[in-house]
């Protein structure tokens, strides 16, 4: 026997009497349906990719927005540029519209990887301009132009991580392994 407790956090709407949202009461997950029928269940945290879907999805619906708003505790503008995103006519463009704005957007995982891997390279011989000669070899990888900004943090992890190995001994080039450039001994 299921125990679930389920809330309804959205009641009927006049304009869509037949969508209602259900909340887990424990577990905090949404349960979408659409009359009797259970359409979706999706994670309670904004920071959800498929909550953003869902709450994109009711938006788009036709819901009233200010109640979305509210129940959700997301801006209209937000819900809006989320609901776009679903519309989008490219599944690239859709993430990139669901994903949150602190994410950069330049600095995917693999450009984060490829600036650790020649900062390892780079950093021991050039420490004067070595953010501008990445950023140039990047820009001619990945056709990407990036600011010294966006990479600072990672340069920053970089050399944190360069002086923790310092700090414990002997630094070596590790050809072997070019995921990190140099390692610790």
């Amino acid at each position: 026997m299921n125990d679930a407790v389920l809330q309804s956090i959205i009641g009927t709407d006049k304009r869509n009497p037949y969508l209602q949202v259900l909340q887990h009461k424990n577990s905090g997950q949404l349960e979408i349906y659409y009359g009797a029928q259970l359409l979706e269940t999706v994670v309670g945290d904004k920071e959800h990719i498929s909550f953003r879907a869902a709450v994109g999805r009711l938006y788009n619906a036709g819901l009233n927005r200010e109640n979305l708003s509210k129940v959700f505790g997301v801006d209209r503008k937000t819900m809006q540029r989320w609901g776009q995103a679903l519309l989008a006519p490219d599944a690239e463009s859709s993430i990139r519209g669901l994903r949150s704005r602190r994410d950069p957007r330049k600095l995917t995982a693999e450009i984060r990887k490829f600036a650790e891997v020649r900062f390892g390279h780079i950093y021991k011989n050039n420490r004067g301009s070595y953010s501008s000669q990445i950023r140039k070899e990047i820009h001619e990888t990945f056709g990407v132009h990036l600011s010294p900004e966006s990479l600072r943090p990672v340069f920053a992890a970089c050399k944190t991580r360069l002086g923790g190995c310092r700090d414990r001994g002997s630094v070596t080039e590790d050809s072997s392994d070019d995921s990190e450039g140099e390692r610790c001994l």
